[in-house]
């Protein structure tokens, strides 16, 4: 079972509650317990709050779960190369993992 799965089903919660608590489709909720995209940002941190989390811990849960670095879900479709190659984005350190996260500036 996903380590987010499991913090979730701990906290007494069905995905559909914490999809609506998140204020995410209950589908893009399920996406990150599958590991098929990571969440916003804002999203993760909102999961850190709702399963009383440590941001590194769901990080490492999340990248446990086989999200690929870099694909999040968003609600708007956003070209990176474009933000990138304005500068907009930049990439500070990650967690404990020893790899990057892209953030807007």
């Amino acid at each position: 079972m996903h380590p987010i799965t499991a913090r979730r089903r701990a906290a007494g919660l069905t995905l559909e509650q914490l999809a609506m608590r998140l204020d995410v489709f209950e589908e893009e909720a399920r996406a990150w317990e599958e590991g098929t995209v990571m969440p916003s940002p804002d999203h993760a941190a909102a999961l850190c709050r709702e399963l009383d989390m440590d941001f590194n811990d769901v990080y490492a849960a999340l990248r446990e779960g086989g999200a690929p670095a870099g694909h999040h879900s968003s609600a708007r479709s956003v070209d990176v190369a474009a933000m990138r190659a304005s500068g907009k984005l930049t990439n500070i350190p990650g967690p404990t993992d020893g790899g990057s996260l892209e953030v807007l500036r």
